[in-house]
C-alpha cells in the first residue's frame, strides 16, 4: 500500500507543478508583429527603407526614409509605428531629373493620407503652392520632405494609414509617384 501513496502523490505533486508552469515562444519582439517590419529596398538605384513604394519617371530618387517631424527628427523604425505627436516626414534624396529653368526648378504634387477603411485624414491637392511662381532652387529640389502632422488626432484606437503622394516636374516629364503605410500605437 506505501508504493501506491507514493505514487498517488507523486501523480499529484507533479500535476500542481505542471500547472502552475506556462510554456511559451517568441521569436523576435513579441510586441511588433512581424509582417509590419520593413527592410531597405535597393530599386533603380534608390535605396527605399520603410517599405516605401516608389515608381519614378526620368528623374533619379537615391534615398527615401522616414523620420519624425519634431527638432529631433528621429529615424522611424523597420515597424513603422509612429507617434502622431511627433508626425512624420519622408525625406527624398533626389539625384538627376528635374528640369532647371534659370537656376529654379519648378514642381507639383500632392499627398493623401486615409485609413485602410478609407476614411480621409490629409487630402493635400498642391503640396507646392507656396513656392509655384518663384520655383525653387537647384540645390533646394535635390532634398525634399513631405511632412504629416496630426494636430487633432482624437483616436486611441491603433490605425494603419496609408500614405500616397506624387511629384512632378512642370517643365519635364519628370515624375515620383509612390505610397508607404504607417501605425498608430
Amino acid at each position: 500500500m506505501l508504493p501506491q501513496r507514493i505514487s498517488l502523490i507523486y501523480i499529484v505533486l507533479l500535476s500542481i507543478f505542471l500547472s502552475s508552469c506556462e510554456v511559451s515562444c517568441t521569436v523576435g519582439d513579441k510586441n511588433t508583429p512581424e509582417d509590419t517590419k520593413t527592410k531597405p529596398v535597393k530599386k533603380d538605384g534608390a535605396l527605399l527603407y520603410n517599405g516605401i513604394q516608389l515608381q519614378t519617371t526620368q528623374v533619379q530618387v537615391e534615398k527615401a526614409y522616414l523620420v519624425t517631424n519634431d527638432d529631433k527628427a528621429e529615424r522611424i523604425g523597420d515597424d513603422n509605428f509612429l507617434d502622431v505627436n511627433k508626425g512624420i516626414k519622408m525625406v527624398l534624396l533626389i539625384g538627376d531629373g528635374w528640369k532647371a529653368l534659370d537656376e529654379k526648378v519648378y514642381l507639383s504634387g500632392s499627398m493623401k493620407v486615409a485609413t485602410t477603411d478609407g476614411k480621409v485624414i490629409l487630402d493635400q491637392p498642391d503640396l507646392f503652392d507656396r513656392v509655384r511662381e518663384e520655383g525653387i532652387s537647384i540645390t533646394d529640389s535635390k532634398i525634399l520632405s513631405l511632412t504629416v502632422n496630426f494636430t487633432s488626432w482624437n483616436t486611441n484606437e491603433p490605425l494603419t494609414l496609408n500614405v500616397d503622394f506624387n511629384i512632378q516636374d512642370k517643365n519635364s516629364e519628370a515624375r515620383i509617384e509612390g505610397s508607404y503605410q504607417v501605425y498608430t500605437k
